[in-house]
C-alpha cells in the first residue's frame, strides 16, 4: 500500500514547466510553472534543503501532479540507482552501497521525497527538506517600469 500524498494545489490543474533554477550549489531548486490556460498566473515551487534531484526530459513538460512518496517508492518508479549514480556523477554528500541504505539515511535526516509527473515524457524526483509554493498574479498594466527617464 502506498503512502503517497498529492502536493496541495495540484488537485485539479496541469502546469507547464517554463524552466527551473538551481541555487545555493544545488541545495535549492525552483520550478517556474504556469497554470494551463492561465499563462498570466505564475507559480514558483521551491524545494529547499535538497540532497538530490533528477529531472529527465524537461522540454515541453506539462506537470500533472507532484506527490510526496516514500523514497523506495520513488526508486521503483524512476529506476534510479543512487550508488551507481554517485559513482558516475558524484553530487551527493554521502555514499552508501544500496538504495535501501540511502532510504534509511534520508529518513533519519528527516528528508522528504517528491515525484513530479508529466503528461508527456518528463519525470522528476527531489529529495529534500521542504517544499514551498508562491503564486504571482500579473501586475497592473502587465509591464515592468523603467528608471531610464530618471538620470
Amino acid at each position: 500500500m502506498s503512502s503517497s500524498q498529492l502536493v496541495e494545489g495540484f488537485e485539479d490543474h496541469d502546469f507547464q514547466l517554463r524552466g527551473y533554477t538551481v541555487r545555493d550549489y544545488g541545495r535549492s531548486i525552483v520550478l517556474d510553472l504556469i497554470r494551463g490556460g492561465e499563462p498570466e498566473r505564475v507559480t514558483w515551487l521551491e524545494f529547499s534543503g535538497v540532497e538530490s534531484y533528477r529531472f529527465l526530459h524537461t522540454g515541453g513538460a506539462s506537470i500533472t501532479d507532484i506527490l510526496e512518496v516514500p523514497f523506495m517508492e520513488a526508486i521503483r518508479e524512476t529506476g534510479a540507482d543512487f550508488p551507481e549514480e554517485f559513482r558516475q556523477q558524484g553530487g551527493l554528500a554521502v555514499h552508501f552501497e544500496s538504495n535501501e541504505d540511502y532510504a534509511r539515511y534520508f529518513e533519519k535526516e528527516g528528508l522528504h521525497t517528491w515525484l513530479i509527473h508529466s503528461a508527456i515524457g518528463f519525470i522528476g524526483m527531489v529529495v529534500g527538506g521542504c517544499l514551498t509554493s508562491v503564486q504571482a498574479e500579473p501586475s497592473a498594466g502587465g509591464e515592468c517600469s523603467s528608471d531610464s527617464d530618471n538620470p
